[in-house]
């Protein structure tokens, strides 16, 4: 069995990530309903995307409010089921923004309504994930 290391090398290199593909954004041929849509999808799925390798990494450390120690002293298979609720919350928000997007594309709603909804998405996909608890069943 591999270590159970300390490290957010991969937090660190996702991050650089994330701000990349948010710049990036300023040089498609779009307007700016659709860059403010992309830049947000990208934030959506960035976030489900760390639970992701969160989830398959089991650097469950990584989530505030859980400590190293606490995580290295939980078995595998506890991690794994911590991640895959944690994520899960985060992929639902993220496909149910996407969803959201096209509607708001195809109709063209107002920007301020797509950026208050990313925002409400990703925070109560994160709310939604206080009551997850580590525990060894």
């Amino acid at each position: 069995m591999e270590e159970y290391r300390k490290s957010y090398r991969g937090l660190f290199s996702l991050t650089i990530l994330l701000m990349a593909g948010m710049i990036s954004v300023i040089w498609l041929p779009a307007d700016g309903h659709v860059k403010t849509l992309v830049s947000l999808n990208v934030m959506t799925v960035w976030c489900a995307l760390l639970t992701w390798i969160i989830y398959r990494t089991e650097r469950i450390y990584w989530y505030t409010g859980l400590m190293f120690e606490e995580a290295a002293a939980a078995s595998s298979e506890a991690r794994r089921a911590y991640g895959w609720k944690i994520f899960r919350k985060f992929f639902w928000s993220a496909a149910a923004y996407l969803a959201y997007s096209l509607v708001s594309w195809w109709l063209n709603l107002p920007e301020w309504l797509d950026i208050v909804l990313a925002c409400v998405a990703v925070t109560a996909a994160a709310l939604s994930t206080m009551a997850v608890r580590l525990t060894e069943e």
